[in-house]
C-alpha cells in the first residue's frame, strides 16, 4: 500500500467539489493513474492542497467508497479498491445539480409520471383503501396484484397463470430469487458475453462463475450456447431477449424457438429477462412461451412505470412456485404492499398504457434523433432505448469515458458489461431516454460526436 501524490484534476468541472473530487477518482482509476491499493492522501491534506474544507474532500471519499472505488476506515487511510472493476463501479448515479447530462443509466425520465403519482396518492384514502396493505402478505404478494401482473405481462403468445405470479422487489431481486434458488455457490451461470453489470455483481456476491455465449446480429447464437452447455455443465441461462442490454438486439421469434429447443435438449434452465418488451410495439413471444416448463420469466415496471415503485413481477414454471418462497421469506417476506398497489391502480386506470405510449413514442424519436447526429454509429434495426457505441482501436471505452464526463456527459464505459475479457473494451453504452428533453439529448450527443474526433468508427458487427 502506497501513499500517492495524487492531486484531483478539477479544471472545467461544474457543481459540488465533492462529486467533482469522486468523478476525478473514478476516471483516474479508469486512466491507470491511479491503481489498486494507492493510498489517497489524507482529508486535511487534500483539502489544503485544493483550498477546500475538510468536510468536502471527507464527503468526496464517501462518495467515491459509496461507488465501489475506494474503500478506508478510520484511523488507516482511504484506499483504492484492491477488486475495483468496471461492473462494480457501473452505478445509479444519484441525481444532482453537477451540471452532468447523464447518460449512463437506462432510467427513462417522464414528465407524466408526476401528475399520475399525484392522482394515484389522492385515491390512497382511509376510506377508498384496503387496510390489508398495511399489513404482512404471503410471500407471493397480495392476490389482486398478482392478477394485475399477470395481466400487465400477457401478450400473444403468452400469458401467464396468476397463481404463478409472485411480486418482487424490481427486476433485481427477482434475478437474485431465481439465483440463490437454483445454483449452489461455485456453479457456472451462462449468459450473453455483453451482458447487465449488476449480474455480474450479483454472481459475484453469491459466488457464482459467469460464462459468456457468443451474440450474432440475431442475438446469442444457438451453436454457441450448445456447445457452452456441454462445456461448462451449466444448468441455468440467463439472458435478455429484447433489447438485449447493452447491445439493443431484438431476437427474432425463429432464434427464440431455436434457443428454446437448444436448452430443452440439454436440459437448461431458462432465466428470461424482459423488462424491455413493454416499450416496443410487437415484440416477439417471450422464451417462456416456447419453453414455459423450463423458463423463469422477470418484467418490472422500472422501465415504463417509475424505477421508483421497486415493483417486478416473477412468473415460475408450474410445480417450481414452493421453493421461490421460501427464498423470498428469507431474504424479505414479501414486496412492499403499497407500492405494488400503485403500479396496480394505474395498470387498472388506464395510467399504465399512457405511460408505455409515451416511452414508444420518445424511443423512436430519440433513436431518430441519434441517427441525425451521430451518423451510422447509431444505426439498429429496433430503435432500441440505448445505443452500444464502438470507437475507434487507438481508443478504449473507459477513456472515452473518461473524456465525456469531463466534457459534462456520462456514459456507461464497455468494460462493465463484458463476462469475456476485453469483450466491451473499445464501447460505451448511451442510454437515449436517461433525461427529460430531447434537446438535451441531442446536446450531450453532439458532445459525443466531438470526443470522437472525426466522430464514431461503427456499432458492434453485431448490431
Amino acid at each position: 500500500m502506497t501513499l500517492v501524490d495524487w492531486l484531483p484534476k478539477l479544471e472545467g468541472r461544474h457543481g459540488p467539489k465533492a462529486i467533482a473530487i469522486a468523478d476525478a477518482i473514478g476516471e483516474d482509476i479508469a486512466s491507470g493513474r491511479l491503481k489498486p491499493g494507492d493510498k489517497l492522501p489524507p482529508h486535511r491534506d487534500l483539502a489544503f492542497r485544493l483550498g477546500v474544507s475538510v468536510g468536502t474532500v471527507t464527503r468526496s471519499y464517501a462518495e467515491a467508497q459509496r461507488r465501489g472505488l475506494v474503500s478506508g476506515q478510520v484511523g488507516s487511510g482511504t484506499y483504492v479498491g484492491e477488486r475495483t472493476s468496471a461492473a462494480q463501479r457501473f452505478a445509479l448515479w444519484v441525481k444532482s445539480d453537477d451540471g452532468i447530462i447523464d447518460l449512463s443509466a437506462n432510467i427513462a425520465v417522464c414528465d407524466l409520471r408526476q401528475m399520475a403519482l399525484d392522482r394515484v396518492l389522492a385515491r390512497l384514502r382511509p376510506q377508498q383503501t384496503d387496510p390489508a396493505l398495511l399489513e404482512y402478505q404471503g410471500a407471493a404478494g397480495m392476490e389482486r396484484h398478482r392478477q394485475a401482473g399477470a395481466r400487465w405481462i400477457t401478450r400473444p403468445g403468452f400469458a401467464p397463470d396468476p397463481a404463478r405470479v409472485v411480486i418482487t422487489h424490481g427486476a433485481q431481486q427477482a434475478l437474485a430469487l431465481v439465483f440463490s434458488t437454483l445454483v449452489r455457490p461455485g456453479a457456472t451461470v451462462l449468459c450473453e458475453d455483453l451482458t447487465f453489470p449488476p449480474v455480474k455483481s450479483l454472481a459475484s456476491v453469491l459466488g457464482l462463475r459467469l460464462h459468456g455465449v457468443a451474440l450474432d446480429q440475431d442475438g446469442l447464437r444457438p451453436d454457441a450456447l450448445d456447445e457452452a452447455c456441454r462445456s461448462t455443465g451449466a444448468t441455468l441461462l440467463y439472458t435478455i431477449p429484447t433489447f438485449q442490454n447493452p447491445t439493443g438486439i431484438v431476437f427474432p421469434e425463429a432464434r427464440r424457438r431455436e434457443l428454446a429447443e437448444v436448452a430443452r435438449r440439454r436440459e437448461i434452465r431458462i432465466l428470461e429477462d424482459d423488462v424491455y418488451a413493454h416499450i416496443i410495439d410487437s415484440a416477439p413471444p417471450p422464451l417462456a412461451a416456447f419453453a414455459p416448463e423450463r423458463t423463469w420469466y422477470v418484467d418490472s415496471v422500472s422501465k415504463t412505470l417509475a424505477p421508483g415503485l421497486r415493483v417486478g413481477y416473477l412468473v415460475v414454471p408450474e410445480g417450481q412456485l414452493d421453493p421461490m418462497l421460501l427464498t423470498m421469506r428469507a431474504m424479505s417476506w414479501m414486496t412492499t404492499p403499497i407500492a405494488a398497489e400503485i403500479a396496480t391502480l394505474w395498470m387498472e386506470d388506464g395510467t399504465a398504457d399512457e405511460l408505455v405510449a409515451w416511452h414508444r413514442r420518445e424511443r423512436v424519436a430519440r433513436a431518430a434523433l441519434a441517427r441525425e447526429i451521430l451518423g451510422a454509429a447509431a444505426i439498429n434495426r429496433h430503435d432500441s432505448p440505448h445505443l452500444w457505441l464502438t470507437v475507434p482501436e487507438r481508443q478504449r471505452g473507459h477513456e472515452l469515458a473518461a473524456e465525456l464526463t469531463h466534457r459534462g456527459v456520462r456514459v456507461a464505459e464497455g468494460d462493465a458489461f463484458a463476462v469475456a475479457r476485453d469483450a466491451g473494451a473499445h464501447a460505451v453504452r448511451i442510454s437515449l431516454n436517461a433525461v427529460t428533453s430531447r434537446d438535451q439529448l441531442a446536446r450531450a450527443l453532439r458532445v459525443i460526436y466531438d470526443a470522437t474526433e472525426a466522430g464514431p468508427a461503427s456499432t458492434r458487427s453485431i448490431m
